[in-house]
């Protein structure tokens, strides 16, 4: 937010801490530059990252003559922000005011409003070894979850050599698309959790496996809510990130709901879940006994793989079944992006094309995407997709882009088209819409730093068409934040 300088003017807001969290798409602009630019060599698609990695690799600068405009921009404003959020010993603390008309549904990378109002209240601490922060957040009329009070991205957390303990609610965004993850993103609420984290990408030592290069990995076990099918079903989570080269970055992902009321629980379920002897039918599995519900898949971006221009092609592929040790009945996503300057502006644009219909590339599959015969809520918290917005059964393109002109302003924008639940029959369990539609959705915001701290405005129009009965709704939406740090 703040431009070249290494304070931030007037009013640095952000989330402090351990982590970098996801949903500021303009920090992970600057990041993501300075990636590619091989400042920052820890992997960039499995957020929260690492505070200490990041600061490790900006402070690491021996030559800055080096860098571009747009880098030595970028670098500027990634190193205020981490002088801002990573305080040692200080009790920082944050409050946020906001309201909306119709907050969205479709939800990308960007951190919006859940419902009419809300208004937060939030105080960490960071230490030498420990960290914590408590985060309360009042909402008023939210759409899809009743819960009044929420505690969603609070945490304590331990260093342990290069580990970090951590047991709360925050969020994650698995996988290098900006409109969308298919395996986990920020869509739903954050799970409560115990997660593990590597905090340093440092290489292996083993020349068998120095090829590999930087890499990180965090392990998640979560607990569901109680109001499901099957109540209390725990969520387990596993990522792998690392770069073989600067500018190739690959990611292992798998994700399960398990256990849970009248499922078994055991570790010996745990471990044939881990091991992938979960297919019923097969070595004595039945519904009875079968281990749970799991996605796994793949995650690439490579920049710039012919010339040397700024652009990257990425892609995630996910699986809702697994044949002969492999992911099967595969969602897809694929995206290219490109940034630069505009005069004196830095800009980011992407094109993302997502698909969540089963198998999508030969023989569509429809009604089995983020579904499970046992665990009949689906692959789900508090109403919304764990994976992808756009829930089961849709095809969408989103063409977005942002724009940082000057310190302290931004502004963003989405447009995106995507054919809905267009598996045609009734879904009683997809949280956007029972039916098929067709929805264009555009999405403008812009953000900007002044005395009293951070403003944010954002509009945007949804048009929804009925793909049996041709009837149609436009709704517009709005919505205004502020933030400050005190």
């Amino acid at each position: 937010m703040a431009a070249v300088a290494l304070v931030c003017v007037p009013w640095c807001v952000g989330v402090a801490g351990p982590w970098i969290a996801p949903g500021d798409p303009a920090l992970r602009h600057d990041l993501q530059l300075l990636a590619d630019a091989g400042v920052i060599t820890t992997p960039m698609t499995a957020w929260p990252l690492s505070w200490g990695s990041v600061s490790q690799d900006l402070n690491g600068v021996a030559d800055k003559n080096a860098l571009n405009v747009a880098e030595y921009a970028a670098m500027g404003r990634a190193k205020a922000r981490m002088r801002a959020e990573t305080p040692v010993d200080e009790v920082m603390l944050e409050a946020e005011v906001a309201v909306a008309e119709k907050p969205t549904r479709v939800r990308e990378f960007l951190d919006t409003p859940r419902g009419d109002a809300q208004a937060r209240v939030a105080a960490d601490w960071t230490g030498n070894r420990f960290a914590a922060r408590v985060e309360v957040t009042a909402v008023a009329d939210d759409p899809v979850d009743d819960r009044e009070v929420r505690l969603d991205g609070s945490y304590v957390a331990v260093a342990i050599g290069n580990w970090m303990v951590a047991a709360g609610a925050m969020d994650r965004w698995w996988g290098p698309g900006w409109d969308g993850s298919l395996i986990l993103s920020t869509n739903a609420r954050p799970i409560p959790a115990l997660s593990v984290q590597r905090n340093f990408p440092d290489p292996f030592t083993a020349r068998w496996l120095r090829w590999v290069g930087p890499w990180t990995t965090s392990i998640v076990f979560g607990q569901l809510e109680s109001s499901r099918a099957v109540p209390d079903a725990r969520f387990f989570a596993w990522q792998l990130n690392f770069k073989p080269t600067p500018k190739l970055e690959i990611g292992l992902e798998r994700a399960a709901q398990w256990c849970g009321e009248g499922r078994p629980c055991g570790l010996d379920t745990f471990f044939d879940l881990l091991i992938g002897r979960d297919n019923r039918g097969e070595g004595g599995t039945t519904i009875g006994n079968e281990p749970g519900n799991q996605l796994g898949g793949l995650s690439v971006r490579y920049a710039s793989p012919i010339g040397n221009l700024p652009y990257a092609l990425y892609l995630q592929v996910t699986g809702e079944d697994e044949a002969g040790g492999l992911p099967s009945k595969l969602l897809g996503l694929f995206g290219v992006e490109h940034w630069g300057l505009w005069g004196d502006a830095s800009y980011r644009v992407h094109a993302e094309v997502t698909d969540t219909t089963c198998s999508f590339a030969n023989d569509p599959e429809f009604n089995c995407a983020y579904e499970s015969s046992i665990y009949q809520t689906g692959y789900r918290y508090r109403g919304r997709s764990i994976g992808h917005s756009l829930e089961q059964d849709a095809r969408g393109l989103s063409i977005g882009g942002l724009v940082i002109p000057e310190q302290g302003r931004e502004w963003r924008g989405t447009l995106r088209f995507a054919k809905l639940n267009r598996g045609g029959a009734p879904s009683s369990t997809n949280t956007l819409t029972p039916t098929a539609k067709d929805l264009m959705n555009i999405e403008i915001s812009h953000q900007r730093t002044t005395p009293w701290g951070l403003l944010e405005v954002g509009a945007g129009v949804d048009h929804l068409e009925d793909a049996v009965s041709g009837g149609s709704q436009t709704d517009a939406r709005a919505f205004l934040r502020w933030q400050r740090d005190f």
